[in-house]
């Protein structure tokens, strides 16, 4: 039989084009014949043979109608215009606050459109909450990279993590300190979630800080009688309190009194 086909229709506005195919049959029909037909490569085609000994094939090509919604974002833009806004919101919340600080100051600054903000996060304070977590990792990457205990070195890791503290506050000029602290400050103003996240950021803080200072035991630097997790937990009831007062008289000497009268206490 002699076979022909139809050139391929280019797809437009509709959802469907098709490529047809004539082949010439020897036989002679009384009525045209219509049937289904699957093609080799599964698409989906229709077969009809009509009083002429003609088989036409239709051939769709069907074009997956777009989906409604926004479009799926690439995974690696995704998570770096996340990370701006939680690091622009964890640089004006630790200097300003929460309660003082709009969206607007934060996304002017990173030059992110309102609509963009709450594709990743549904409200400030989702953002809020986000922000802390973020924090949260920043500051226990800080306290794991110093707190390492050295055979002949007592407390170099407590006393490399001070130094790396108050280096970070005289870069800004005394102008931003502590986030968990400031929150803490205005709690009385913030959503009543962030309270239980506070505590639970001090907590983290105060088990591995008593986690080094069991280290420094075992090599004999501090006396073994000592309660870790007590002196823990005090030190970040006083260093929240340094951390303030060097804010107040800008420069770093509460926090090295602070610091100096801690290690006082661990070798008494």
């Amino acid at each position: 039989p002699a076979i022909t086909s139809l050139p391929n229709a280019s797809p437009g506005p509709c959802s469907a084009w098709f490529s047809a195919y004539l082949i010439l049959l020897p036989t002679m029909l009384s009525s045209p014949v219509y049937c289904s037909h699957v093609l080799p490569d599964n698409r989906s085609g229709l077969i009809f043979i009509d009083d002429r000994s003609i088989l036409l094939i239709m051939e769709a090509n069907i074009i997956k109608p777009r989906s409604r919604g926004r479009p799926k974002k690439n995974a690696e833009g995704h998570n770096q215009t996340r990370q701006r806004l939680l690091r622009a919101g964890m640089e004006t919340l630790t200097q300003a606050g929460y309660s003082s600080t709009g969206l607007d100051t934060i996304l002017k600054r990173e030059g992110i459109p309102k609509g963009s903000f709450y594709y990743y996060f549904d409200s400030k304070e989702a953002f809020g909450k986000a922000i802390i977590g973020h924090y949260n990792q920043f500051f226990k990457s800080k306290l794991n990279k110093h707190l390492q205990s050295h055979n002949n070195k007592p407390l170099a890791g407590f006393h490399a993590f001070v130094e790396d503290a108050i280096a970070g506050i005289e870069k800004y000029q005394f102008q931003r300190g502590c986030l968990i602290g400031n929150l803490g400050q205005e709690m009385n103003t913030l959503p009543s979630d962030f309270r239980d996240l506070l505590a639970d950021v001090f907590t983290q803080w105060s088990d591995l800080l008593a986690h080094y200072l069991r280290q420094e035991q075992q090599l004999g630097h501090i006396p073994e009688h000592l309660d870790c997790l007590q002196h823990s937990e005090l030190f970040w009831i006083g260093w929240e309190g340094a951390v303030l007062h060097t804010k107040l008289q800008q420069q770093s000497r509460p926090i090295y009194l602070f610091a100096d009268y801690f290690v006082h206490t661990l070798r008494s």
